[in-house]
């Protein structure tokens, strides 16, 4: 599996702080890195002699937040949390909105029994680390999660896609209105049959791919961060059931835009994002809690 490791340290203090969930978006985040590779974008996983683009997905309050980065690639450390050393394959400088570093994979004889490369670097002042998955022979290689036809619902309406807005989000009436008021939401996620893979195991038995789910927003609270679609869950169409909790009002004027983004990984180094948006309204007097969304049947649903 690939992992992408940020190594940001915390000061120590003389009592412990009370820090928000990791869920909890509030500032500009690394929330993941996906490798695509030229010229087949939906394979995760680069044979020798290939190009492979290493993209590093960025959250913050804002959407597309601007950063800046330094970031290097080389054959496995000695070390797992070691930056690479002077002898490069690659390197990536820059600011923008969306990491990336570019790689040419060495061929066979110099790769040795190398099974991925190593990733270092810093990304808004934030190191990091990321092995690189590679595939050595057909049989390893791996796709990207297929979420085309995943389906949100919230309190058992159908959410569809939506982009809310960081201040104020009268102006898109299609998202839900939920009110602020503390109360929970009940989000289903249910994923589509090409979500993961089938592949022959250590044992030569085909199993599915085990699927983890990291849930983020923007304000409220979700009960946790992580989700997993287990390898002998058979269903077609898994479903992941998370509540969330509302935001409190702070003020009486602007509705809020809530951001929910799903972070889906593979047990093999595919990576896909997929996001939803609501709106949080200042509750009328006397009123319930409520989700409300007008009837979109005619929109496209992912």
């Amino acid at each position: 599996m690939n992992k992408l490791i940020a190594l940001a340290l915390l000061p120590l203090a003389a009592c412990v702080p009370e820090f928000d969930p990791g869920s909890l978006i509030k500032d500009t985040r690394v929330l993941g890195a996906k490798v695509e590779v030229e010229g087949d974008a939906e394979r995760s996983t680069p044979h020798p002699g290939e190009t492979a683009n290493v993209v590093f997905v960025i959250e913050g309050v804002e959407k597309d937040p601007v950063v800046s980065w330094s970031l290097a690639v080389c054959l496995p450390a000695p070390l797992t949390n070691a930056p690479c050393p002077e002898s490069v394959l690659a390197r990536s400088e820059g600011t923008g909105t969306t990491p990336t570093l570019q790689v040419v994979v060495p061929a066979e004889s110099a790769l040795g029994d190398a099974s991925s490369l190593h990733v270092s670097g810093v990304i808004d002042g934030t190191p990091l680390v990321y092995e690189l998955a590679l595939a050595r022979s057909l049989d390893e290689d791996n796709l990207q999660p297929s979420l085309q036809q995943t389906r949100f619902k919230l309190d058992g309406k159908d959410w569809f896609e939506g982009e809310a807005l960081v201040r104020g989000c009268r102006a898109q009436p299609e998202l839900p209105q939920v009110n602020a008021d503390e109360k929970e939401h009940k989000i289903s996620i249910t994923l589509g049959p090409d979500a993961r893979e089938l592949y022959v195991g250590a044992d030569m038995e085909a199993i599915y791919e085990e699927l983890q789910l990291s849930t983020f927003v923007s304000a409220g609270e979700l009960e946790r961060q992580f989700s997993f679609v287990e390898s002998n869950d058979d269903r077609e169409r898994p479903t992941v059931d998370i509540k969330w909790t509302a935001p409190k009002r702070l003020r009486d004027t602007a509705d809020l835009g809530v951001r929910l983004l799903v972070v889906v990984r593979d047990s093999r180094g595919g990576l896909s994002v997929l996001e939803r948006a609501l709106c949080t309204v200042r509750p009328s007097s006397g009123q319930l809690s409520a989700v409300a969304a007008p009837a979109r049947p005619d929109a496209r649903r992912t």
